[in-house]
């Protein structure tokens, strides 16, 4: 948020970050690269 909001210019009022690895993982946390598929950020547009 930090990133966008400094570097980018987005008014940080129009973005709400959520946590969500944990709850929705893309991958298995078992290996190495289920774990690095799994550290990610999402952009969804509203």
């Amino acid at each position: 948020m930090k990133a966008l909001a400094g570097k980018h210019q987005i008014d940080a009022k129009r973005l709400i970050p959520r946590g969500l690895g944990p709850l929705v993982p893309v991958a298995s946390n078992r290996t190495d690269d289920g774990r690095a598929k799994n550290r990610r950020m999402e952009l969804v547009g509203q």
